[in-house]
């Protein structure tokens, strides 16, 4: 899970291909999920893309240990740590 923008937007997004770290690549895409802020610190799947890297910016990965996925819910809770920092 990570923190980008995308499309000037951003967003909390997670994508099971690993971001690609040359941001001018053109020829390969990524399918990134993407959750919307439901709540404090809880966030919902919205929905998924296909985009280029090039149009992620501003990635910030977050540690997994501040991360807990309900994945058959789709919502995500971040640590309260974390959300100070944000």
């Amino acid at each position: 899970f990570a923190f980008a923008t995308i499309k000037g937007v951003v967003c909390l997004v997670q994508s099971e291909s690993a971001f690609v770290e040359f941001t001018d690549s053109t020829s390969v895409m990524l399918d990134v999920s993407i959750f919307r802020h439901e709540f404090v610190s809880m966030w919902r799947y919205s929905h998924t893309v296909q985009i280029y890297p090039s149009e992620i910016g501003a990635f910030v990965a977050l540690d997994t240990q501040s991360v807990r996925y309900e994945e058959d819910s789709g919502t995500i809770f971040l640590a309260k740590d974390l959300m100070w920092r944000l």
